[in-house]
């Protein structure tokens, strides 16, 4: 898992915390919606993200298969970052997109982009998403707390948010990638 982080960019610990929020870290759990696997992907979002991959043969029954269902999991998730910004100040924007869409969190982000992070997430007008962003962000620091590596100080092991909504995501026009 650690690997497919530092492959796609995704900042360390996030994977974790998705996974915990989405699927208890049960590899053959399929939501009511028919995400599937630990990162509960979307078979239609899978099986772009293994056109993109590279992935030869992709069928979804795959998608209970840790290896790959973590290694597409976190490509969407380095994706996203880098699409807000690519740092850990992106991962407040990058988990709602997981959740609801990176076209949705754009639309927000069109209404609300002098907004601070905190009015920001407490404003996602869905209660699903809303609700995932704070559990996710809860459970990513305190990952980052309590699993960083001994030698770190404790503001290594805490991310970089700022307050107000990354420059990035204040009115750069978004990048190519959404499969929500």
């Amino acid at each position: 898992m650690r690997a497919g982080e530092g492959a796609h960019q995704v900042p360390w610990f996030l994977t974790f915390a998705i996974m915990q929020t989405e699927s208890r870290f049960e590899p053959g759990v399929t939501s009511w919606a028919g995400a599937r696997g630990l990162v509960q992907l979307m078979p239609a979002t899978a099986k772009d993200l293994a056109r993109q991959a590279g992935v030869d043969g992709f069928d979804e029954a795959r998608l209970y298969d840790p290896s790959l269902n973590l290694d597409l999991g976190t490509l969407y998730l380095g994706n996203l970052v880098r699409r807000y910004g690519g740092d850990d100040a992106a991962v407040p924007l990058a988990i709602p997109s997981y959740n609801a869409g990176a076209g949705a969190v754009d639309k927000w982000l069109e209404k609300r982009k002098d907004w601070d992070f905190d009015l920001f997430i407490e404003a996602i007008p869905y209660d699903e998403t809303r609700a995932y962003t704070q559990s996710v962000l809860e459970r990513w620091l305190s990952y980052r707390w309590l699993h960083a590596p001994a030698e770190l100080t404790a503001d290594q092991r805490l991310p970089y948010v700022p307050l107000t909504l990354p420059s990035r995501a204040r009115g750069v026009s978004p990048g190519p990638v959404d499969h929500g």
